[in-house]
């Protein structure tokens, strides 16, 4: 396919997968990306990409003030409550009503569990109580019983289970259960997508302009610099709900989202002892504002440079979470407070370097009733289908994390495969795999 044109509103590649240098030469990728690959066509792009670092998986929860190597539920032994939970696991476990399969239908027209369900079903009171319930609702930002738990089964695509079981015993677990190595680029993943630009013709890549319009009967893109585009196909991954807008086919009020504000703070010094060996640490205490903190300089010394260590701080909001403290300064100090509170800075030790990013675009939410929204004909909806099905049949390809809409399917190695296929549909009719299994796209025009 030689007749391609790719338009992106940012002034590089990456998207959400792309890495900014602050003014103090800090390093920020927007949230903790892990690269890992399951098609031959991802491991090909990776290969292009010369300048690799090894670190080493190092996930941990704060909860209660404790510190709990993941997964949580599986370090048993680290939580005070630790007993407790054994024992009603282990009656849970006992159960007949409880190991009993749930087949009934709900009013969603599926058979899943909501995730508020699943987490009761599946850990118990205690554990969801102390954990998975108030870590969720700060990660999601979004009531757990409007979101549905196929996810933690089918995450990327995958078949095995996301969500390990629980553990059965009270070890005292000093490190992780997962601690293998992971490929990262020494200067962000951001990088990584620099070096498949480069290997692309330049003069088919323009950054910096945004498409302000679509035209799909005319077949016509209108560009920012007031340029129109005339196009057979198109293959977006503008977020769903504006390109509906952008195309004036209507709809997408219904889909739901949460927002994230990325904020790093980058120090002079060594690296605190206390997060050593950590790369992500998931804060389940309500009064902690973020869900996720990430240590670049722990998958890469060039994130921030010899001599200076960093770390990003990640917050949903939605409606349904509205923080007190919700302003960038307001933010900056809590998440001081929680390095202090760690013993991580002093008290008078402020940074050297403060990065913020507000994505009004976080996570898109696998709430109940999406599949019907998105697509009707594949949960048994009427033959017009669903948003999905409107933009094809009028040429246009909606895929990607927010253009797809389907969080189970948007780690970067899978949005890459989509590409691939999307582009394989709309030249060639190929079908689609990965971006939905099971699902047949419209036929295009």
């Amino acid at each position: 396919m030689n007749d391609w044109l790719l338009v992106d509103a940012l002034d590089g590649p990456g998207g959400m997968a792309r890495t900014e240098k602050d003014d103090e030469g800090f390093l920020w990728d927007l949230g903790g990306h892990v690269i890992h690959s399951h098609f031959s066509s991802f491991d090909q792009a990776l290969s292009i990409h010369k300048d690799w670092q090894s670190p080493a998986r190092g996930g941990w929860v704060r909860v209660n003030e404790q510190w709990c190597p993941t997964p949580i539920q599986q370090s048993l032994g680290n939580l005070s409550e630790g007993l407790k939970i054994q024992q009603e696991l282990s009656m849970m476990a006992g159960s007949s009503e409880h190991n009993q399969e749930q087949n009934k239908e709900n009013c969603y027209g599926d058979n899943s569990d909501s995730l508020s369900e699943y987490f009761s079903r599946s850990f118990g009171p205690t554990l969801n109580r102390v954990f998975f319930t108030p870590f969720n609702k700060k990660q999601w930002a979004w009531p757990l019983e409007d979101l549905t738990s196929d996810w933690t089964n089918l995450r990327s695509g995958s078949k095995l289970a996301n969500v390990p079981e629980p553990a059965r015993t009270l070890e005292v677990k000093t490190a992780p259960q997962d601690i293998s190595m992971f490929p990262y680029p020494r200067f962000g993943t951001g990088s990584l997508w620099n070096s498949i630009s480069r290997s692309l013709p330049s003069e088919r890549q323009i950054y910096g302009v945004s498409v302000i319009a679509l035209d799909p009967e005319r077949r016509v893109a209108m560009l920012s610099t007031g340029e129109e585009i005339h196009f057979s196909r198109c293959v977006s991954t503008i977020p769903l709900k504006s390109l509906l807008h952008l195309a004036g086919v209507g709809g997408g009020d219904e889909l739901k989202h949460s927002s994230t504000t990325a904020i790093g703070l980058g120090f002079q010094g060594p690296l605190p002892k206390v997060l050593e060996a950590k790369t992500w640490i998931f804060a389940a205490d309500e009064n902690v504002a973020f869900h996720r903190a990430t240590i670049p300089t722990n998958f890469s010394a060039s994130m921030s440079g010899p001599g200076r260590w960093n770390i990003l701080f990640e917050t949903s909001m939605s409606q349904h979470r509205r923080l007190k403290q919700a302003t960038r300064e307001e933010l900056v100090q809590d998440h001081l407070q929680q390095l202090r509170e760690w013993d991580a800075i002093g008290l008078d030790e402020e940074p050297v370097s403060v990065y913020y990013r507000h994505l009004d675009f976080g996570y898109p939410l696998p709430f109940r009733g999406r599949d019907a929204i998105l697509d009707g004909r594949h949960t048994g909806g009427e033959d017009e289908g669903g948003l999905l099905t409107k933009l094809e049949r009028q040429g246009i390809v909606s895929r990607g994390r927010f253009g797809g809409w389907r969080y189970e399917s948007s780690n970067q190695d899978y949005a890459f495969q989509q590409g691939i296929e999307a582009i394989d549909f709309v030249n060639e009719g190929v079908p689609e795999k990965t971006y939905w299994p099971g699902r047949t796209a419209a036929s295009l025009p």
